[in-house]
């Protein structure tokens, strides 16, 4: 693992959001800062000082939209990873990375999609009113998820020791080569997941009272009454300003509780073990043990 520079890691990931915003900006696209960034505006006027990342999301109308302005926007220092942009992607949402960069979690260094530095974008998603409708949404969101995590589920660490591992290590390797060669990527797998995107965004804001980043996020922690995502506010953060909820006092009531009381020193941590370098590309850093 190689020690790196907090600071710069901070610096990089607002250097990524001014290019987010700017697309935004151009194409009028509504966004909100999320989760720690919130909170990190809030109460320090900029980064929780042990945190290490910016999160944003976008109501679904938009974030397909921003998806579509990235794909012609972006610089070519940065990459859109999706799990349509890199067929070894598996998370259910985007990442806006740099290229010739690394940031990873160092037990997955094995896997092969892009992994320079990043910032997330999340879709906000409307949940319909009807509990029948509700449950329909939620069963496709588990289908749909199960079908991104493919190139995560076949490529199982062999040092891994987790319970799931545990159960696709019962299969031959020989088995989990043809899965993997069959099915990264599968066209009719990618038809299939698009089915169910738009089976899952179907539902109209103005239709529904709740909504939230129930693709990316399980459970409800991140499902909201509607108005929370109907307005923002600009807020100070670092040397720039950013949008996030005008009732930001809800949002992070239930994000965090007692939102302005700082956690135990013990607590204050970032997301774990990652290898990042700002020179290097991530390709110097992968280990490819089930090619």
């Amino acid at each position: 693992m190689i020690d790196f520079d907090l600071k710069r890691l901070q610096n990089t990931q607002l250097e990524i959001l001014k290019e987010v915003d700017r697309i935004c900006q151009k194409h009028d696209i509504e966004y909100f800062a999320a989760w720690g960034t919130v909170l990190g505006a809030i109460r320090h006027k900029g980064f929780i000082p042990w945190d290490d990342d910016i999160d944003i999301v976008i109501k679904w109308p938009d974030y397909v939209k921003f998806q579509e302005a990235c794909k012609m926007e972006l610089e070519e220092k940065y990459f859109m990873q999706t799990t349509e942009t890199d067929i070894y992607a598996w998370n259910p949402y985007t990442k806006i990375r740099i290229n010739n960069t690394t940031s990873m979690d160092k037990h997955l260094s094995h896997l092969k999609c892009h992994y320079g530095i990043c910032m997330d974008v999340f879709p906000i998603v409307a949940i319909p009113n009807s509990k029948i409708a509700k449950k329909k949404q939620a069963l496709l969101i588990s289908i749909y998820k199960v079908l991104c995590y493919i190139p995560y589920i076949l490529n199982i660490h062999p040092e891994d020791s987790s319970s799931k591992a545990k159960i696709f290590k019962l299969i031959p390797s020989g088995v989990l080569k043809k899965l993997r060669k069959w099915l990264i990527p599968n066209k009719t797998i990618e038809k299939f997941k698009k089915c169910l995107l738009n089976s899952i965004t179907k539902y109209k804001f103005e239709d529904c009272e709740y909504c939230g980043e129930i693709i990316s996020e399980p459970g409800d922690i991140s499902i909201f009454r509607k108005n929370i995502y109907e307005e923002h506010i600009i807020v100070p953060f670092e040397e720039i300003t950013i949008p996030i909820p005008k009732e930001y006092h809800e949002y992070l009531s239930k994000l965090y509780g007692d939102y302005m009381k700082l956690p135990d020193e013990a607590e204050r941590i970032g997301h774990g073990e990652a290898i990042v370098d700002f020179e290097k590309s991530y390709e110097e850093y992968q280990t490819f043990v089930n090619s």
